[in-house]
């Protein structure tokens, strides 16, 4: 398996959604992001 790799053009745009706390949340409302956290943990 191949580990993930961000392009410069991919890299960019997550660094501006994390720059700005109303799209990030807009966009990945937190019960997303928990939903992340616990499938994640399953993973590890």
């Amino acid at each position: 398996m191949t580990g993930l790799a961000l392009t410069p053009e991919r890299r960019t745009e997550l660094a501006a959604l994390l720059g700005d706390r109303p799209r990030l949340t807009a966009e990945y409302p937190p019960e997303t992001l928990d939903w992340v956290k616990t499938f994640s943990a399953g993973r590890a």
